[in-house]
């Protein structure tokens, strides 16, 4: 999965780092990845597994952190017969 984004509308100063957290539920227990990128990158990719709904949470960080962004999306179980 790839996950893209802009500069926020209202930057409040220089963004030094964004900060991409990811989570997922699966039989049961909650795992959660995070990444942080410099000021000037607007995507990550992550591998994921079929069938997972995962919650990405995105922070832009100047010289205080921001409010955070949050999106959920359900990966399609992967199958070699296409429908």
């Amino acid at each position: 999965m790839t996950v893209a984004w802009g500069k926020p509308v209202n930057e409040n100063g220089i963004i030094v780092k964004y900060t991409l957290v990811y989570s997922y539920t699966f039989e049961g227990k909650k795992t959660s990845s995070g990444h942080s990128t410099n000021g000037q990158t607007f995507s990550y990719s992550f591998d994921v597994l079929g069938g997972i709904q995962y919650t990405v949470e995105l922070l832009a960080e100047t010289v205080k952190p921001g409010p955070k962004a949050t999106s959920s999306k359900q990966v399609p179980v992967y199958s070699k017969f296409s429908n």
